[in-house]
């Protein structure tokens, strides 16, 4: 009876063994080939498969000049911010474009719009001026090439993410985050380099250095009449 109770639990063992085998034989085959693909498959990355590039495209508005089509406050809020994004985003010059038969009026307005955009800190050297066929009433147009910073369209779901034996990331991974990425961007030319230093007050720098040395307090002097103290009208 023993040896009936041992061989049977031998054969347990065994069969338990074979099974743990076959286990770790299935895992092998789910592995790549070699470890040159596994390489690959680890070290893709979001950034690669959906870089950012910077484009240039051209931005334009058109400024009404028929009869009653005056400077309304709305009107020249929306024309200001069309003309602020010119200084850190432009890639050429501003045209200002003025109707042949316009008149006038149409004179007026381009100048008005050219005034406009010496307040936005468009330099006069970057404005150049045009003239277009139309008569009274057309539009005064604006119009500048700028750069935008682009990546490819999201929405590859070609793979069940749900069900995969690779270690490899989905097709659509990250693809959101470049997008925000390249929206946010105030000046897309920053994703092609960094900027370039701009220059320093040299006088200032050596004055501040010589107090390092003497052991003297490099801050400026403070104000007297600068106070910390909260308003008694905002308590």
């Amino acid at each position: 009876m023993l040896n009936n109770s041992k061989k049977s639990a031998s054969c347990i063992a065994r069969f338990m063994g074979f099974g743990v085998a076959m286990s770790l034989l299935a895992g092998c085959q789910s592995m790549p080939a070699n470890n040159e693909d596994l390489s690959a498959n680890t070290g893709e990355q979001y950034y690669q498969r959906y870089p950012i590039d910077v484009e240039k495209g051209t931005m334009r508005m058109q400024v009404p000049t028929r009869q009653g089509a005056s400077f309304t406050p709305t009107r020249e809020s929306e024309i200001r911010k069309f003309l602020a994004r010119y200084p850190s985003t432009a890639a050429g010059k501003m045209v200002i474009s003025t109707p042949s038969g316009g008149g006038n009026t149409a004179n007026a307005v381009s100048a008005r719009v050219s005034h406009m955009a010496s307040q936005e800190n468009v330099p006069s050297r970057a404005i150049a001026y045009q003239r277009h066929s139309g008569g009274a009433g057309s539009p005064v147009i604006i119009s500048y090439q700028r750069h935008f910073a682009v990546t490819d369209k999201c929405g590859d779901w070609s793979k069940n993410i749900a069900v995969t034996g690779e270690n490899r990331a989905y097709p659509d991974l990250g693809c959101s985050t470049q997008h925000n990425l390249a929206a946010m961007a105030d000046n897309p030319r920053d994703l092609l380099g960094p900027r370039s230093s701009s220059s320093f007050d040299a006088a200032r720098n050596d004055q501040v250095y010589d107090k390092y040395v003497n052991g003297e307090k490099t801050s400026s002097a403070r104000d007297s009449a600068a106070s910390g103290v909260v308003s008694e009208v905002a308590k």
